[in-house]
């Protein structure tokens, strides 16, 4: 129904593979917000916005004023509609400082991306050190703060002052169309939905409680409106939108259409295009070995015991929380080896964010929130006792720690307090990292070579523009030169070295349309092979995997929704693609105000500005009549 109350706070989750399963899973009753850092607030101004930062990030804060500039002119067009007062951007370097914002008061999930409040109009944004994701979201929320003003001033032209929402699905799959188009991870998600017929017709009210699935299926929709009625109907849903008092009646006043025959036709090329993939690809349940069935289940990593048998080590939601989970591969049942998210040293494991590994010693080496920052924690699988960690003043987020051949060496990826991140080596026997790499691009994944002379990561280098995409990369550790593997406008991520040949990369890629493991061979990491073989080509996606022993693959699935660990024999399937990369002179760089106007940095100064103001009248029977009024600042 078009009266629906107002969303005091728009939130926006799930960038990159982060699903709200997480959010679903997780129980945050009883947690506290804390504060841990006191910021040195600056502020500078653009011709439109309020950009509000802390010292260290001022480089990101600047990259956020040129694509939301960027972003207005853009959306002044789609919207028919200018904005008359400059709209605040609180910029946070990292995720962990941005669930410490005052900006609101409840406690933030790790899977919200950004969030635009009504209240103050702010959009408050935080980075994962993905600059093209981070502009994504800077364009996702612009998205609301345009629709907020364009409806409200349409409302209020009419004298209409009670502000009403339209439906959740449209304003989130606007905001994600609008922002980034069409993306392999809707692309997964809704295929996944149309195949195992949970789809919920978007005239139904349920879908207010679908979570993430509320996002694609909204995004899916808007792409389908727009190429059958244009843009200009888009607009006109929004500026007519107090003239009608449902959405169904909306809808049907614009296009001439039944809202509930459009929602038919979608649903119907949905099912169109899936046909045509279904007819070549596979389907995970029927071509795989289940592993996991409860719960969601990720990050998957082997070792062998003394016994000679091999131990599957990932984690797990089964129990509503993020934990870490063990079973012997051939055998059934598994077992809880590692309580998560039950203390302040181990608050998050960072589910779908953060791998894990395992040395030839059988030591776990895995990332935990651990009250301001990130920590890797190290447990011996054996005794299950914690061998030892790693923490830095200046790295305050880290990803999915590697362990060298040897067990002594584990490398990972890092942001600073700035939002930079970076790849780093750390000597287990000591307490110091070693920067790797030192420029503004998003390394990650990393992954030691046998002979423990290079590390395989992926990186968005060597790309013409800034959300291009993510390929493979080799860095070499004695002459510190790095070397570009693939190319392509695609996501190349958790690239691993084969077990028996040494010049194999296996790694996911979305470069089919859905992400699956695909296999590239080079010659001494020196010469590209012209072609990567896809090893599947299941319909949904494999976000993951890990290769055994007699070379099958292990791989982490998508499928009815969930993340399931299934057993897959290598297979090449027939496709191949070309994989000449561009130059790595060609590659983007953060982007500054060239052109644009700008005043000097400054810092911030405390204003108040009325949130709130209501008034109560109420009959004593002594004192008669009493009133009074509350105002919130």
């Amino acid at each position: 129904m078009i009266r629906s109350k107002l969303h005091i706070i728009m939130l926006s989750a799930g960038l990159l593979w982060v699903l709200p399963l997480e959010l679903q899973a997780q129980f945050y009753f009883g947690r506290n917000k804390i504060q841990y850092q006191e910021f040195e607030w600056q502020m500078m101004e653009t011709p439109h916005f309020q950009v509000y930062y802390y010292t260290d990030e001022e480089q990101l804060a600047r990259a956020a004023a040129y694509w939301a500039e960027e972003a207005f002119v853009d959306y002044e067009q789609k919207f028919n509609h200018t904005l008359n007062r400059m709209v605040p951007l609180v910029i946070y370097s990292n995720d962990i400082h941005f669930q410490q914002t005052n900006t609101i008061p409840m406690f933030l999930p790790e899977a919200v991306a950004g969030f635009f409040e009504f209240v103050k109009g702010r959009v408050v944004l935080p980075s994962n050190g993905s600059l093209a994701d981070f502009k994504r979201v800077v364009r996702h929320e612009l998205v609301h703060v345009f629709m907020h003003s364009k409806i409200n001033s349409a409302g209020r032209d009419m004298g209409i002052w009670e502000q009403r929402a339209p439906p959740l699905w449209f304003t989130e799959g606007l905001a994600e169309w609008w922002a980034e188009g069409w993306d392999s991870q809707a692309e997964m998600v809704i295929r996944d939905a149309v195949l195992h017929d949970y789809l919920v017709p978007l005239e139904k009210l349920t879908l207010g409680g679908a979570g993430f699935l509320l996002y694609k299926e909204g995004q899916s929709f808007i792409r389908f409106f727009e190429a059958n009625y244009g843009t200009d109907r888009v607009r006109l849903l929004m500026e007519q939108f107090y003239f009608h008092e449902t959405f169904d009646d909306l809808m049907e006043a614009v296009t001439g259409d039944p809202f509930k025959e459009i929602s038919q036709r979608w649903r119907l090329s949905l099912k169109q295009a899936a046909a045509g993939s279904l007819a070549r690809q596979d389907i995970p349940a029927i071509t795989t070995e289940p592993l996991t069935r409860k719960g969601a289940n990720v990050s998957p990593c082997l070792y062998l015991d003394h016994e000679g048998r091999t131990h599957l080590v990932y984690l797990s939601t089964r129990d509503g929380y993020t934990s870490v989970y063990e079973q012997v591969l051939g055998r059934p049942g598994e077992k809880l080896l590692l309580r998560g998210e039950r203390s302040p040293g181990l608050e998050s494991l960072h589910f779908l964010r953060s791998g894990m590994s395992i040395n030839k010693n059988g030591t776990l080496a895995f990332v935990a929130k651990s009250y301001e920052r990130d920590r890797i924690k190290l447990i011996d699988l054996g005794s299950k006792k914690e061998l030892g960690e790693f923490k830095h003043p200046q790295l305050i987020t880290i990803r999915s720690p590697s362990w060298s051949p040897d067990g002594n060496v584990v490398v990972f990826s890092a942001q600073n307090t700035g939002g930079q991140s970076d790849l780093y080596s750390w000597e287990v026997a000591g307490q110091q990292a070693v920067q790797l790499t030192d420029d503004f691009y998003h390394d990650q994944d990393p992954d030691f070579s046998h002979d423990g002379s290079a590390i395989v990561f992926s990186s968005d280098r060597g790309q013409p523009t800034v959300d291009a995409g993510q390929n493979l990369f080799v860095y070499h550790l004695a002459s510190k030169q790095i070397r570009q593997l693939t190319g392509g406008k695609c996501r190349d991520r958790h690239p691993r070295w084969s077990e028996h040949s040494p010049a194999t990369v296996r790694f996911v890629s979305d470069r089919g349309g859905t992400p699956n493991v695909w296999e590239l061979d080079i010659a001494q990491y020196q010469e590209i092979d012209p072609q990567a073989v896809a090893l599947t080509d299941l319909h949904t996606g494999a976000v993951d995997f890990v290769a055994l022993q007699d070379d099958s693959l292990l791989v982490n699935t998508f499928e009815n929704y969930g993340f399931q660990l299934q057993m897959a024999a290598t297979q090449a399937a027939e496709i191949t693609e070309p994989l000449t990369p561009p130059s790595v002179a060609q590659a983007w760089r953060p982007p500054g105000l060239t052109g644009q106007a700008i005043d000097k940095p400054r810092p911030y100064k405390l204003k108040y500005s009325l949130d709130l103001a209501q008034t109560a009248i109420a009959y004593d029977p002594i004192f008669g009549m009493l009133g009074g009024v509350q105002l919130a600042l």
